[in-house]
């Protein structure tokens, strides 16, 4: 599992842009380089479900715990771990899974960033405001492609291998809204009720397939995930301008605690 979630951060090595999501005032100190931005929270966790932190240090998580920007979450074959995202999205991570959160910064500006790398297995996600409105700066990679939202609700998965149940390759089925799958060889879009797929082959090209593959099973815990999309979507707006806020106080407060050169 290690090895493979190492391959995972080569996979989404990205740098990590500027501007962090608690950042200091301007004009003051910067935080620490090691500090990284939050991305969410843990609401459900079943199985065997492991976080990696950047550093490699692994551990079992719990309901309420906070992932980060660079951390790594892999699922057995009985695990699932969803996750609250501070933009107001929701990631449910379904069994044998191994996922990292390249890049994310949830700040309530046209900066703000959702980079997801997916090395195997599904991600069900119904974006936040990120995907709302910094649609370009919300993406989801794997092996083989770079997938665009328009405000959805979809699931992502990888095969790495064929078998019986399909193709090697990666897969988006869209529930809600929309997506897209791009490569260098071109680019496919992807309306609700249909699946979009880009074989591991070298030289494939992305295409719609003509049905739902069978591997896009509802796992017992869908109920968590059902209708997020439509009951999230009008509040968006407001938790955005919410976050702004308390990111605003938050500077000001940092700026009335420091005192003019030569003054106690």
């Amino acid at each position: 599992m290690i090895a493979a979630l190492v391959a995972l951060v080569a996979l989404v090595a990205l740098p990590v842009l500027s501007a962090p999501q608690d950042a200091a005032p301007k004009g003051g100190a910067t935080k620490d380089a090691t500090t990284r931005n939050e991305a969410g929270t843990i609401e459900f966790l079943e199985g065997d479900v492991t976080l990696v932190k950047p550093d490699k240090t692994r551990s079992k998580p719990k309901v309420g715990d906070t992932v980060s920007e660079g951390d790594s979450i892999a699922t057995g074959a009985t695990g699932e771990a969803h996750f609250n995202m501070l933009d107001g999205g929701y990631i449910a991570a379904r069994p044998n899974t191994k996922f990292r959160f390249a890049q994310y910064q949830a700040i309530g500006e046209a900066s703000d960033r959702s980079v997801l790398g997916v090395l195997e297995g599904s991600l069900r996600i119904v974006s936040g405001w990120i995907g709302q409105f910094s649609q370009k700066n919300y993406v989801v990679r794997t092996p083989t492609a770079t997938i665009g939202i328009r405000g959805t609700d979809h699931e992502t998965h990888v095969r790495l291998k064929d078998d019986a149940e399909g193709e090697a390759g990666t897969y988006d089925r869209v529930y809600a809204g929309g997506t897209f799958i791009r490569t260098a060889e071109g680019r496919v879009d992807i309306a609700p009720d249909k699946v979009g797929f880009l074989s591991a082959r070298k030289g494939s090209r992305p295409r719609v397939l003509d049905r739902v593959p069978g591997f896009f099973r509802a796992t017992r815990n869908e109920r968590l995930i059902e209708g997020r999309h439509a009951r999230q979507g009008p509040l968006l707006e407001k938790l955005r301008e919410e976050r702004r806020n308390k990111i605003k106080a938050q500077r000001q407060g940092q700026g009335k605690g420091r005192h003019p050169r030569g003054r106690e």
